[in-house]
């Protein structure tokens, strides 16, 4: 999923600001820094309602001042964290009669203000089997595995994720393989905000679970 942060300016008279918003985040869930010539002048966390704001630079001679806005990567490994900068100038002019103006402009492909996105990293899944059994028969016996994916509303998802590294396709939120003793099946690209369920849905005749998760 993504989570995208706008940055905002505005600008009054011998001032400017900039700032950013971060939909849906918790308050204090991201961090922004304001930059310049490498020096950080300003950090900065979301608010509860998504908002960042920089705190108002004030200016007192006309000239052009150039700033970065970056993002500071969090400790959530979860989470692919944007790690580009944009560069913000505020021109400060002088009408000739000592009052100064500020206006901030964004170095993006669109003259925008810039959009920070952080995604979040696919998940993975190891199932592993382990049995107990002396006669031969139960060393090699396979036992039915069903994993059941589900989207974020409880329903069956259906999409593609990687099996041992081969791209398998989810039907109906439903996979069913087999395992035997030390087999193990290894999904990889979980979309984020999918949810699995493991489960043997036929125990054999003469077998036990040890443990059920």
């Amino acid at each position: 999923g993504r989570r995208i942060f706008t940055v905002r300016s505005s600008s009054s008279a011998g001032a400017a600001s900039a700032g950013a918003a971060a939909e849906g985040a918790a308050a204090g869930a991201f961090t922004f820094t304001l930059s310049q010539s490498g020096e950080v002048l300003q950090t900065k966390q979301n608010t509860a309602g998504g908002s960042i704001s920089f705190d108002l630079l004030e200016y007192t001679e006309a000239g052009e001042y150039t700033y970065t806005i970056a993002e500071i990567p969090g400790s959530d490994a979860t989470i692919n964290y944007d790690a580009n900068t944009y560069t913000a100038t505020v021109t400060v002019s002088d009408n000739g009669r000592g009052v100064l103006t500020a206006d901030v402009a964004y170095q993006t492909t669109d003259g925008k203000p810039p959009v920070f996105q952080n995604t979040t990293k696919p998940g993975n899944l190891t199932i592993s089997k382990t049995t107990e059994g002396t006669t031969d028969a139960a060393v090699h016996q396979q036992f039915t595995i069903e994993v059941r994916f589900t989207d974020a509303m409880g329903q069956p998802w259906s999409g593609s994720v990687k099996l041992f590294d081969q791209p398998t396709y989810i039907t109906d939120g439903l996979y069913t393989g087999k395992l035997g003793n030390g087999g193990a099946l290894s999904f990889t690209g979980i979309p984020a905000g999918v949810h699995y369920t493991v489960s043997e849905p036929d125990l054999l005749p003469g077998w036990t679970m040890d443990k059920e998760k």
